[in-house]
Order: C-alpha cells, then structure tokens, then sequence
C-alpha cells in the first residue's frame, strides 16, 4: 500500500509539473535559448536586455525554486533523523513538483538547441536543393513576412542564421536571384521593398543560405545591420 500511495503521489507531481510548463515555459525556454547564447559569445550587454525583460516574470518562479529545494533537503534530513516520518507529505509534494518543472524546462531549453560551452554554438539548418534553410519557424514573430518581435525575438531570429560548419563564400560568387526577392514579396502583398526595411536572409548567402522565399524576411534596416554585425561575429567575417 506504501508503494501503491507513494507511486499517486510521484504521479501527482509529474501532473503538477506539466500543467506548469504547458501553462508559461515556452518563452521561459526562447528566453533561455537567447540568454544563453549571449552569455556563450560574450554579449552581455543583449544578456542583460534579455534578463532584464524576465526579471519580473521570472524572479517568483527562481525563489520558488531555490525555497523548494530548501524544503527537500530539510526534509531529508528530518527523514534521516525519524525514520518513521513520512518523507512526501504535501508540503514536499509540491516542493518536488516545483523543481520537476524546472527540470523540465532545462530540458525544454536543450530540445530547442541551446548552445553549449565550445566552439560549435550555431544551431542546426535543412539543406535543400537550393541551399541552407533556416530549422525552425518564423511565424511566432513575423506579420505578412515582416519582423514584429521584441529583442528576445531578434535573438531567435539571429541564431536561426547560425549555423555551425558551413562553407564559406567569397562575395564575388554569390549570386542573388531578384525573382526569388519578388516572389517573396508579392507572397506578403507587397509590389517592392517597404521604406525603412531590407530583404534579410535568414542563413545568410554566404554560408550557403538558399536565395528561396522560404529563406527571408523583411526586417527593419538598422536591425539588419545588428543581425549582420551579430553573424560576422558568429562566422567570423574579416574585412580584407
């Protein structure tokens, strides 16, 4: 009856836990995924926009956290000292099914590609007949093809355009299709490039980025010249 009682118990919790993360990690995680990755290339400066956006979101779910950890061991020990006390009573249920989210979420983070310490911190891309396509979706900061995100969004937006190992290409030999551009254009209702925005493409050329539709984005052109200032770092592009 013990292991019967123990087992609803661990059900219970995983149950908790769930809920939690269907409930708000998924930006948690694309915010992670972005923190990281600035902290990997040493931009802190974007590391603490980015903090800074969770702080009041996050900082509750943190001391809930560290708390409940505090709880279990506390009761470890209890448990240590009197065998006979029940070890997951409610208070240390709950406090399991806090730190199973955010185990949770750790791996959520890691499922979604977060960089680790070490030279390869680019992420994955679909190669195509055309070239590299960027894995992984637009659509949760793009309207009609432009980019409406915030700067955990443009955070995601470059390091889809990370990509580690590829080969480079000199400037001289990329070569640009204009009615792939137009396509993409007319495929969002626009007959030209909007005043103020540029056509960016999201794996960029000349690392092999395919000149297809499914590869841009229109995006504002000081952000363009942040995301290329972010990718020559990335790739290491060196004025000649």
């Amino acid at each position: 009856m013990g292991i019967l009682r123990n087992t609803v118990i661990i059900g219970a919790i995983g149950v908790k836990a769930v809920c939690n993360v269907v409930s708000g990690t998924v930006n948690t995680a694309k915010d992670a995924l972005a923190l990281t990755n600035s902290l990997v290339k040493g931009d802190f400066n974007q590391a603490g926009a980015i903090a800074g956006k969770r702080v009041k979101s996050t900082c509750n779910g943190i001391e809930q956290s560290v708390l409940a950890a505090g709880q279990v061991l506390e009761q470890c020990a209890d448990c240590f000292e009197d065998r006979n006390k029940p070890f997951l009573d409610a208070k240390t249920s709950q406090s399991l099914a806090t730190l199973a989210t955010a185990f949770v979420v750790a791996d959520a983070v890691g499922a979604v590609g977060v960089a680790t310490l070490g030279d390869d911190v680019g992420g994955d891309a679909i190669d195509s007949d055309n070239g590299l396509l960027p894995k992984g979706s637009t659509d949760s900061f793009t309207e009609n093809g432009v980019f409406t995100g915030d700067n955990s969004d443009l955070e995601e937006l470059k390091q889809l355009g990370e990509v580690s190992d590829t080969d480079h290409i000199d400037s001289d030999d990329i070569q640009r299709d204009l009615s792939a551009r137009n396509e993409f254009l007319a495929q969002h209702g626009f007959n030209s490039v909007p005043e103020g925005y540029e056509v960016h493409h999201i794996v960029p050329l000349s690392e092999g980025g395919a000149d297809t539709p499914e590869n841009m984005i229109l995006v504002k052109e000081d952000l363009h010249d942040e995301i290329t200032a972010a990718h020559s770092k990335f790739y290491d592009w060196r004025k000649s």
